[in-house]
């Protein structure tokens, strides 16, 4: 478990059936983009590209598009990083009642 005073890099991830966009953001540097298609191959290019920008410690997050994030995401945590599949309808729901109080 990683102590909450770890520096964390964040992945964004776009994802679609034929491939998958990221953003990479480690502490105040610039935002790193890449596509990758969405299969076994572009995941191991994926993990390449993440060893060349050195990271370690990693936090992912994709909207919960039908199936095509499953593969990426069991990817992702099999090697350790976090891996957040986010359902847009909730998020969308939460954020009209956060607006509604403040």
């Amino acid at each position: 478990m990683n102590n909450s005073n770890e520096v964390c890099d964040v992945l964004g991830i776009d994802i679609s059936k034929a491939k998958f966009d990221v953003a990479l953001i480690q502490g105040n540097a610039k935002i790193k983009n890449k596509v990758f298609a969405n299969n076994p191959e572009g995941f191991a290019e994926l993990q390449e590209w993440l060893n060349l920008q050195n990271v370690t410690n990693l936090h992912s997050c994709m909207e919960a598009t039908s199936t095509y994030g499953n593969a990426l995401a069991r990817f992702l945590v099999e090697r350790g990083y976090k891996a957040c599949l986010l359902n847009q309808n909730r998020m969308d729901r939460r954020l009209k009642m956060c607006d509604r109080f403040m």
